[in-house]
Order: structure tokens, then sequence, then C-alpha cells
């Protein structure tokens, strides 16, 4: 059975890890605490459209696989899965989407891609779309990692919670005890780098320690003290860059009842374990060498294309990588746009007034000298982390050229003639092919 067409709002829904009720494509039944939505399973998909990907489409190299080792939870496993398709050894493309595990629309955008890219491969292409789309996938090596945090994805699906839905970490359980903290704190007795002065209690605290402030010649003290349990890390601060484990200005990285915990120590949880190894087999694993070269990690909500943080504090954000930055701008748009931007350019600190250190984002643009980014996905503002059912086409299409557009610029240099208007005229790179494609209401046709 193929991937369904998709040309209605009502052929969209938001993903589930599993859902047991549910088929390949077919979502399960109707959950009551989520608003009677129903989920597909992202398990089921992602296996069905690797089969049907490989047995009729003849789509290159197309695997699909769990990263690392499962995540347990109350005796749950779950697992960082991932769909790879494209040449042995081209240019290697990142897309990765639910680190965060409220944002729902993260995790459909990036298996909407996967099934866009797959669905529509021909070996004899008959337009010059199926060309194009033919040609991305026979010269890049595509790597899609959907849903990051699946074990905090399925507690904010099916758990009845007041707070689930807005739950954003890892499920992972946190100590309950000093001397737990101390421990977790320290390695072999010395604080965890760059935590320093690592203290145990006293009551009703269990630990003290001290967190350098980012780019500041100063430290914060941290006290964690909780009469309640306490549960998960933010997935998206735990990553090993330069920065990890200091605070930025006004932030709670370092208290683990907050919800932007950045974790006892660097790359701590399995979840961003598994992520971290599986990217260090990217680079020069074919012959010619095929760097990761581009890289997009999907979030909610807020409509903003984001360089991170401390890519752009040390430099590595250059002509290039800001070219590659306007041109998503340029394409990422609803059909009547007129002559403005829907999204927003630039860091985290321009538009949202923080820092962000730590993020998966930055741990690719700086460990492999990627062009990485953090789209920050609709809507707005109103409804917030929970976009209706119905706007997940919408959000698709306005993004898909900026994803092919992401994925054509792997191993080549972008350029732009203009930034102050939108059109094929202000792209000088292989980009601009997609300024004229009609995607609008079309779901996962082509053009």
């Amino acid at each position: 059975m193929p991937p369904p067409l998709r040309t209605l709002p009502t052929d969209y829904h938001f993903y589930a890890y599993d859902n047991d009720r549910a088929t390949p494509w077919t979502p399960g039944s109707a959950q009551p605490n989520r608003g009677n939505y129903q989920f597909y399973s992202m398990l089921k998909d992602l296996q069905a459209l690797q089969a049907w990907g490989a047995a009729v489409r003849n789509v290159p190299n197309i695997a699909f696989g769990n990263l690392g080792a499962g995540i347990r939870v109350n005796n749950t496993v779950r697992q960082t899965m991932m769909l790879s398709f494209g040449a042995a050894a081209g240019p290697a493309v990142v897309i990765t989407g639910g680190i965060h595990a409220r944002e729902w629309i993260a995790p459909a955008m990036a298996y909407l891609i996967a099934e866009y890219l797959v669905r529509n491969y021909n070996t004899a292409p008959a337009t010059r779309f199926e060309q194009a789309l033919k040609k991305l996938i026979d010269t890049r090596r595509i790597f899609i990692v959907p849903l990051l945090n699946p074990q905090g994805n399925s507690y904010t699906v099916y758990n009845p919670a007041p707070n689930a839905r807005m739950w954003r970490k890892n499920r992972r359980d946190l100590p309950m005890t000093s001397p737990g903290w101390v421990a977790v704190l320290n390695t072999a007795g010395v604080p965890n780098p760059p935590f320093q002065n690592v203290v145990a209690g006293p009551a009703p605290a269990f630990a003290t320690y001290d967190v350098p402030v980012y780019q500041r010649a100063a430290t914060n003290t941290v006290t964690i003290a909780s009469a309640q349990p306490l549960v998960g890390v933010d997935l998206n601060r735990n990553c090993a860059t330069n920065a990890w484990g200091h605070h930025t200005t006004g932030s709670t990285e370092g208290d683990p009842t907050q919800e932007d915990y950045f974790g006892p120590r660097v790359a701590s949880e399995r979840e961003t374990q598994n992520i971290q190894v599986q990217l260090v087999a990217i680079p020069g694993g074919g012959a010619p060498p095929a760097p990761l070269a581009t890289s997009v990690d999907y979030h909610s909500y807020g409509k903003y294309i984001l360089y991170p943080t401390e890519a752009d504090n040390t430099g590595a954000v250059n002509a290039n990588y800001t070219a590659l930055g306007k041109i998503l701008q340029v394409l990422i748009r609803p059909a009547a746009a007129g002559w403005s931007y829907d999204y927003s350019l630039g860091t985290p600190q321009a538009l949202l007034g923080y820092d962000a250190v730590g993020t998966l984002a930055d741990h690719i643009a700086l460990a492999y000298n990627t062009r990485a980014f953090v789209i920050e996905l609709d809507p707005h503002g109103g409804a917030g982390f929970q976009l209706p059912e119905n706007q997940i086409q919408m959000v698709f299409e306005k993004n898909i050229r900026g994803a092919l557009a992401l994925i054509a610029a792997a191993g080549r240099q972008s350029a732009v003639r203009q930034t102050w208007r939108w059109g094929a005229r202000g792209i000088t790179s292989t980009e601009a092919q997609f300024v004229g494609w009609n995607v609008w209401g079309r779901g996962n046709q082509l053009p």
C-alpha cells in the first residue's frame, strides 16, 4: 500500500511514537484527553515508508533503524528512530524534530518531508519537478530523525496528568536524595566540568553547586531542593558544546525543577548520546568522504529561522551560512505572502531576547563545521504550542520548499544578490529552482 495522497487538512494528523490501534498511515482511535485527536504511529509509518520506498520506488540506499540504545521509562523501552536514503557518498543532510515533547508539529514536519521525498521519487522522471527531486536524492545522503524525544512524546499524547500535554523535557527520573545529587554532579569526587563547588545539603537543599555564566566572568550558585519527584532533562540544552553547563542571562538551566534544565553532565541523556553517536558516523563515511553539510532541527512555535547562539557568537555564521538563511526566508511562506517575509531570521538573542547554549544545532554547527538551523514553526502566537490539527497541511506546505533548498544547498555555496525582496532574482545559487514551485494546496504531490 502506498503512502496516502494528502491534499486536504483532514488527511493530516499528529504523531505518537507508537499507537497499538494504528496501522501504517491510518491513525488509531480518538484520544479523549487530547481533544479527541487521532494519532499516527511514527514507528509504523517509518517502517512502512522504508519498505514501500525500497520495493516500489527503488529509492537508493533507503534504510530504517534505531540509533544507539533504547530509552527505558517504567519498564517501557522506546527507540530513537532514523530513516536514511540517497547517495552512498554524497554530502549529508540531517533533518530532526521532536526534541521537545510538546511540540507536536515538529515530528510531523520531519516525517512529512521524508514521505514527500520517498513518495515522489521516480527512477524515470517525466517532469522537471520529478527530475529535480530525483537529482536531490541521487546526489545527497539524507538522514531524518523525526522523534528525538520518544518517551517525552508518548507522555504528552497519552498521559492524563494536568501538566502532561505541555511537557518539554525527557522522562528520566532524577535523584531525590542529597547523596544522589552529589554523586551525579561529580565524577570520581571531582565536579563535572564546568561545575564548581558541589556541596551536599544542608536540608532542605539536596545540593548546591556553582555554574559559570555564558560570556561573563561570573558564576551563579544553584540550589537543588524539591519536595516532589524530579523528572526530566531538556535534551536541547544537553548537547556537547563549548558552553554546555553555562547559565545564560536570566536562565534557569541549572535548576532541575525547570523546563530548560541542562542535565547533571554534558550529554548525560541516552537520547542525546544516540543522536551524537550517529552524527559521528556521517563525516568521511564514503569514498569520497561525505561530510555533514546542512542541518535543520524543527521546533515550535514562533515562525523563526534561527542561527545557533554559540555558532553565531564564535564567528561560524559566515556569508555562506547567512546566504542560506536568507534563501530559507524567501522560500518559507504561504501562497499569498505578498512582499513580506513570513518567518523572521536571526539569532535567539536578536529575535527572542535570550541565548540558547548546549543545543543540538550548536553541536552540529560547531563540531562539523555545518550550516545548522533551528526552525520554529507556526503559529506565532495564539494557540502557542498547541497548533490546531487542521493547520498541519498549511505548515508543511509553506515549509517544504525551504526543506528542499536546504537539501540542495548541501555541498554547495549559497549566495543572494538582494535581501529586501522575495523572488527568484534574489537567489543566485541552485536553490533558486524552488521559488517557482507551486506547492500550496497540493499536500504531498509535486507541482
